[in-house]
């Protein structure tokens, strides 16, 4: 049949997941395609602002524990998922971190709790987001990639980071200085 190609690996989805699965694949000299449903690419973590949630990633000093993140784990999907499953995530949660830092992604932590702060083993230093950067450095690629979601938006049009995003919709200290860089 001609025209047909083949790949080592397919990946479903342009999310973060998806994303990571294709580049590590990719980083390993294996050949890679991602299929994304829909017309542009980067899935939820696009539209949601793309924050990762990595224990013990390590990217500032903290004292979070395989223990601890096993608890927190635990205690909110109790035993819907194996066990050996949960630990190879949070023995490989740092190592992926340190990928993408490999890679150049500006990867920065969040003070933000864990999805459910009241629950055993829960802290605020988990979630890690991308650092600002500029979007022409992705030339014709970024009128492709899926727009946050409007809620994200100042005015409905300028692009906000989560950071800005809580100061200003919070009117924290420091929110008009935060909008004037904006806009």
């Amino acid at each position: 049949m001609s025209g047909t190609q083949t790949y080592d690996v397919l990946v479903v989805g342009s999310g973060s997941a998806g994303a990571m699965a294709a580049l590590r694949a990719a980083e390993l000299g294996l050949s890679v395609i991602i299929l994304e449903k829909t017309h542009k690419y980067g899935g939820t973590s696009a539209t949601s602002g793309g924050v990762l949630w990595i224990p013990n990633h390590r990217l500032a000093p903290n004292d979070d524990s395989r223990e601890q993140t096993l608890q927190y784990l635990n205690s909110v999907v109790g035993g819907s998922i194996q066990r050996d499953r949960l630990e190879a995530y949070v023995d490989q949660a740092p190592q992926m971190a340190g990928f993408l830092k490999s890679l150049g992604v500006p990867l920065l932590p969040a003070t933000w709790p864990d999805y459910f702060p009241d629950m055993p083993g829960a802290r605020a230093d988990r979630s890690v987001v991308c650092d600002t950067f500029n979007g022409r450095e992705l030339g014709d690629k970024f009128t492709l990639m899926r727009e946050q979601y409007t809620r994200f938006k100042l005015l409905r049009r300028y692009a906000m980071d989560l950071p800005e995003f809580f100061t200003i919709s919070a009117r924290a200290k420091g929110w008009i200085v935060a909008l004037l860089k904006i806009l």
